[in-house]
């Protein structure tokens, strides 16, 4: 039997780091995908490295309901967002709403990144799974929570070794300074996002081809449109080269 939600405002905390391998097994383990979950030595190894940070929200028995995983890139000034997820039991309710938005104020007071970016199955790409969610709805809920979306043909850098990189992934903009955006914030600078794609693709001599594109689709000019969710569509599809 699992623990009620409590309706009241939910606690959203950094979480432990004893209680980091629960985080794993229990909220992501069941929620991810194996290509798209890094394991969970590579996660506390960057939680101990401190440019990864777990936020978890609580039920109101004090046990764990559901984390926000974070990467801080310094140089780019950009918080990524790398998994939001509640376990099994813990689904609904607007708990996830609670986490994000906990989550993302907490980061932005000690980081002050100048932009926040979560990672999105394509919904045109990716299909609804039994245990892993239907990205259709997962879109909804950041457009809810006033996600943007980036016209760039996004996918994962691959997460651990013998970890494929994961096509078809949407880059959405979370939270962005003021200064970054345009007229009725439309558009958004691309210096930074450009720069973040660098820093995650690793030595410029290991870059391939889909890598190289889409670094030159974020750079190719000054700004990048910020696409409402029913515009999804114009999002091109990444598919990373074959190794």
């Amino acid at each position: 039997m699992t623990s009620s939600i409590s309706a009241s405002l939910p606690m959203v905390e950094p979480a432990h780091t004893d209680e980091i391998a629960a985080v794993h097994a229990q909220i992501l383990t069941p929620s991810f995908p194996a290509d798209e979950l890094m394991t969970l030595e590579r996660l506390q190894g960057e939680v101990e490295h401190g440019n990864t940070s777990v936020r978890v929200v609580r039920d109101d028995a004090g046990d764990l309901a559901g984390c926000a995983i974070a990467t801080w890139y310094e140089e780019a000034r950009v918080l990524l967002l790398d998994y939001l997820a509640l376990r099994p039991g813990a689904r609904g309710g607007g708990l996830g709403g609670a986490l994000l938005n906990s989550s993302v104020a907490a980061w932005s007071q000690e980081y002050a990144p100048c932009i926040v970016l979560a990672e999105v199955e394509h919904p045109d790409h990716h299909d609804a799974h039994p245990q892993h969610g239907d990205p259709e709805a997962r879109l909804r809920f950041y457009a809810r929570e006033g996600a943007r979306l980036l016209p760039l043909p996004y996918f994962t850098p691959g997460v651990g070794e013998h970890k494929v990189r994961v096509g078809g992934m949407i880059l959405a903009v979370l939270h962005a300074h003021p200064d970054l955006l345009g007229d009725n914030d439309e558009e958004i600078a691309s210096e930074p996002i450009a720069t973040v794609l660098h820093l995650q693709a690793g030595d410029i001599e290991d870059h391939d081809d889909a890598r190289t594109e889409l670094i030159a689709a974020a750079a190719e000019n000054p700004t990048l449109p910020l696409l409402r969710a029913d515009r999804v569509g114009d999002v091109p599809i990444g598919i990373p080269d074959e190794d």
